[in-house]
C-alpha cells in the first residue's frame, strides 16, 4: 500500500443538505432498495453543532437533554416534559423535541432564547424512569430565512463543508478505505472472530430478555404466562460438549451457542459487488468505492486494488472499465449536481469462472442514437477482454433517479451474452440473473447450508406416525406429556392447520418431510436440500426468482420440488392440502431480507399447527430478533398456536473483516403449549 496521507482540504466534501433534489419523476424511485455497495450504510445520522430543525429561520436555540436510557423513545421523554412544564405552572412554553431511535440524547428547539434559558431551569433535575436527566446548552448556526437559503444553495453546496467526523486525515487514502468498507482488516482473525461471538451474545442475551418481558404485567393471561414460564428456569450458563467442540450458553442464553464457524476464505470472498463512477481524489475518472459515507456528504470515489474483499477478477474488470471511462467523451455523474452519464458498475464473478456486468448510465440530456451507439463501444470493449478481466454476459441499465445505487426494477437491456452466468453450489449448478439474490461468499454459503440440512435432516423425525390418529391406552403410556400434548393439538386443529386430511393420493405415498422454503428466491436452499427429504415447497412474492427457481431446479434434475410465486399466508393453505399427508412431519426455513420477515408470516406458521420445525437464517440477528420473540411469544389472537422453543443457534462469518454475521436458528414446536380454547382475554 502507499502511505501518502491526504489533506483534509483534498477529500472532496459537499454539505449535501442544501443541495435541491432532483425534480425526476422516474417510476423507479417509488421502489428503492438499499445499495450493495459493501459499506456500512446502516449508521444513524447524528447532529453536528451546525445542525437545526426543519424550520431554522423559527426555531433558533436548542438544549441537548442526556443521561437516559437511549432505548427511551421521543414520544415518551415529550410526555414527561410536558408533565414538568404543568407541574412548574409553564404549561404553555413552546419547544420541539427530536430524538432518534440510537441516540442516548435529544435535542430540544426553542424560537426564543430566554424561552430556551427558561426550560433550563425548570428541567435541571428533572428524574425520568430512575435517572437524573443532564441539560446542557446546543449552540446551533445562525439562521437564515428560506429565501436566502434557497439562493445561496449553489454556491453552499460547493463551499460549505460539513465536519469530517468520520475521516482520519492521518491515514492514506487506501487506509481509510479498508476502514470504511472492512472495519476489522488490520485485527488478526482470531480477534475478529472473538469481537463476532460477543455480539451474537449480546444479541442472545437481548432476545431473552424481551421475552422474559411477557412475564410481567397484565399484558397476558396466566395460561399465556405458562407458555413462557420456561424462560425463568435458564439462568445458569452450561456447556456442551459436541464433535465440533464446546458450545455453551453464557449467562444463561435461550439455547446453545455455537462458536463462530470461520469462512474457508479470508480475501476477494465477495462474488457480487457495486461500484460508484466519480471522481478520485486527483480529480481522474475513477471506477471504485466511496471513500465513506454519501450522507456525510462524501463524494471521492477510491480505487479498490488495495481492498481486501473484493475478488481478483472484480477488480481487474472494473480496472479495465476505468481505463475505459476516462478516454471517454461521457462524463462520470455527479451525485450532488444530478448530472452526468455514467453512474455505476455492478460485477458478479463466480467461481466456475463466469462473471456479468452491469453498467448502470443516466441518458438524461444524451440523444438516443449517441447512447446506441455508445452501448455497441461497451459491447466490444468488454467482448475483447481477455484473461483475468474477461466477462460472460454484459447488460445495461437506464436510470435518471435520484437513488444512488442499482434499481432492481428498472429495465435492464443485455448487450453481450445471454444475460445469465452460473456458480456451483454443494455440487449442484445454479443459474444466475441479474436481479437474483445469491449469497456473496460461496464456500462459506456451503458450510452454512449444510449446517441448515443437518438441522431438517430426517433422522431426527418420528416419521410415519399418524398425528391424527387415537392412540391406544398402552401407546399412550409409552409415550411423554410433549408427545401427548401433540397429538391432542393436532387432532384439535381444523384440517387445513394441519395436515392434509382429504387427499387419498397424498394418503398412499410414504411418509417423509415435507421441507417449506418460504424465502426461497432462486431455489438454493430448498434445491440443496432436495434429496435429504421427501419433498420441499418453495414460496416468494417475486416471480422472476421462481423462475430462475424453476429452472435451477430442472437443470439439476431435482423433481421433488414444487415451487409457489405468491405471498406465504396466501400460498399456506394451498400447500398443506395438495402438498402434505397426515403423515408427513412439516419443516419451515427462513432465509429473509435483511429486514426480516413480517409479523403476518410468523402469524401463519404458528397458525399451521402441523410445522413441528423452524430453522431460521438471519443475515441481521439484531433486526430479527423481533421474528424470533415472535415465534417464542405467548400464543394470542394475532400470534395464534402453540410457541417454538429455540433449541440451537449457530454462526457463521461470510463477510471476513466486518463485523457482518449469519446467524442460524432451530425451534421446535412445543405443542404443551397450545391454548385450550380460543383465547378471550390478555391480548397484545
Amino acid at each position: 500500500m502507499s502511505s501518502v496521507a491526504i489533506p483534509i482540504d483534498d477529500i472532496k466534501k459537499r454539505k449535501l443538505e442544501e443541495v435541491p433534489e432532483s425534480t425526476s419523476s422516474s417510476p423507479y424511485d417509488k421502489k428503492l432498495k438499499p445499495t450493495d455497495t459493501p459499506v456500512d450504510d446502516n449508521e444513524e445520522d447524528e447532529p453536528t453543532q451546525e445542525s437545526q430543525p426543519e424550520s431554522a429561520f423559527e426555531w433558533i436555540c436548542q438544549i441537548k437533554i442526556s443521561n437516559f436510557n437511549k432505548h427511551l423513545t421521543a414520544k415518551v421523554l415529550d410526555k414527561e416534559l410536558k408533565k414538568t412544564l404543568v407541574a412548574k405552572n409553564h404549561p404553555d412554553l413552546v419547544y420541539k423535541c427530536k430524538k432518534a431511535p440510537t441516540w442516548n440524547y435529544a435535542l430540544v428547539s426553542f424560537k426564543k432564547v430566554e424561552d430556551k434559558e427558561l426550560a433550563m431551569k425548570l428541567f435541571a433535575g428533572m428524574l425520568v424512569k430512575n435517572s437524573v436527566l443532564e441539560i446542557s446548552d446546543w449552540k446551533m448556526s445562525t439562521p437564515r430565512s428560506r429565501d436566502d437559503s434557497r439562493s445561496n444553495n449553489r454556491d453552499n453546496s460547493r463551499s460549505n463543508k460539513p465536519s469530517a467526523k468520520s475521516i482520519d486525515t492521518s491515514k492514506p487514502p487506501e487506509v481509510l478505505l479498508n476502514d470504511q468498507v472492512t472495519p476489522l482488516w488490520n485485527q488478526p482473525y482470531e480477534t475478529q472472530l472473538i469481537k463476532m461471538q460477543e455480539s451474537m451474545r449480546k444479541v442472545m442475551k437481548s432476545w431473552k430478555r424481551k421475552l422474559a418481558e411477557c412475564l410481567k404485567g397484565p399484558v397476558y393471561n396466566d395460561f399465556q404466562k405458562s407458555t413462557v414460564e420456561w424462560v425463568r428456569s435458564i439462568d445458569e450458563p452450561y456447556e456442551t460438549i459436541t464433535e465440533s467442540g464446546p458450545t455453551w450458553t453464557p449467562d444463561g442464553l435461550l439455547c446453545s451457542l455455537s462458536a463462530v464457524i470461520p469462512s474457508p476464505i479470508l480475501t476477494g470472498y465477495r462474488n457480487k459487488c457495486e461500484f460508484t463512477c466519480g471522481m478520485n481524489l486527483s480529480n481522474e475518472k475513477c471506477v471504485g468505492f466511496l471513500l465513506g459515507l454519501y450522507k456525510d456528504g462524501i463524494v471521492s470515489v477510491l480505487d479498490v486494488k488495495d481492498t481486501l474483499h473484493v475478488s481478483e477478477k472484480a477488480k481487474a474488470i472494473v480496472g479495465a472499465f476505468q481505463g475505459y471511462i476516462r478516454k471517454s467523451e461521457f462524463p462520470v455523474y455527479d451525485r450532488v449536481t444530478k448530472e452526468g452519464f455514467y453512474r455505476l458498475v455492478v460485477t458478479k464473478t463466480f467461481l466456475t469462472g463466469e462473471s456479468m456486468v452491469i453498467v448502470q448510465y443516466d441518458p438524461k440530456g444524451v440523444d438516443p442514437g449517441e447512447v446506441s451507439v455508445e452501448e455497441e463501444r461497451l459491447k466490444h470493449f468488454f467482448g475483447s477482454l481477455q484473461g483475468e478481466s474477461s466477462v460472460t454476459t454484459v447488460l445495461t441499465q437506464e436510470y435518471s433517479g435520484v437513488h444512488n445505487g442499482f434499481i432492481e426494477d428498472a429495465p435492464i437491456k443485455v448487450i453481450l451474452g445471454d444475460g445469465y452466468i452460473h456458480e456451483e453450489l454443494l455440487g449442484l449448478r445454479f443459474r444466475v440473473s441479474p436481479t437474483a439474490f445469491f449469497q456473496i461468499n460461496t464456500p462459506a454459503t456451503e458450510l452454512l447450508y449444510s449446517k441448515v440440512r443437518e438441522l431438517c435432516a430426517l433422522e431426527s423425525f418420528n416419521v410415519g406416525e399418524d398425528m391424527n390418529e387415537e392412540k391406544t391406552e398402552e401407546s399412550e403410556k409409552s409415550k411423554n406429556v410433549q408427545e401427548n400434548e401433540t397429538d391432542r393439538a393436532m387432532n384439535d386443529a381444523p384440517a387445513h392447520e394441519t395436515n392434509n386430511a382429504g387427499n387419498e393420493e397424498l394418503e398412499k405415498e410414504a411418509p417423509g418431510v415435507v421441507l417449506l422454503d418460504l424465502c426461497c428466491g432462486t431455489g438454493t436452499i430448498g434445491i440443496t436440500m432436495a434429496s435429504h427429504v421427501k419433498k420441499v415447497v418453495g414460496v416468494d412474492i417475486v416471480a422472476s426468482a421462481i423462475e430462475d427457481a424453476k429452472f435451477n431446479a430442472a437443470a439439476n434434475g431435482i423433481t421433488n420440488i414444487t415451487f409457489i410465486a405468491s405471498k406465504v399466508e396466501s400460498a399456506m393453505d394451498r400447500i398443506f392440502k395438495e402438498h402434505v399427508s397426515k403423515k408427513d412431519k412439516v419443516v419451515v426455513v427462513l432465509d429473509p431480507p435483511r429486514s426480516g420477515v413480517h409479523a403476518s408470516v410468523i402469524s401463519c406458521i404458528r397458525r399451521h399447527k402441523g410445522v413441528s420445525r423452524v430453522v431460521y437464517v438471519a443475515c441481521n440477528a439484531e433486526v430479527s430478533m423481533q421474528n424470533f420473540v415472535e415465534l417464542c411469544r405467548p400464543p394470542s389472537k394475532k400470534i395464534p398456536g402453540a410457541v417454538f422453543k429455540p433449541t440451537g443457534a449457530f454462526v457463521f462469518d461470510l463477510f471476513p473483516h466486518t463485523p457482518h454475521t449469519e446467524l442460524v436458528v432451530a425451534f421446535e414446536r412445543d405443542y404443551s403449549t397450545t391454548p385450550p380454547e380460543k383465547i378471550k382475554e390478555g391480548e397484545d
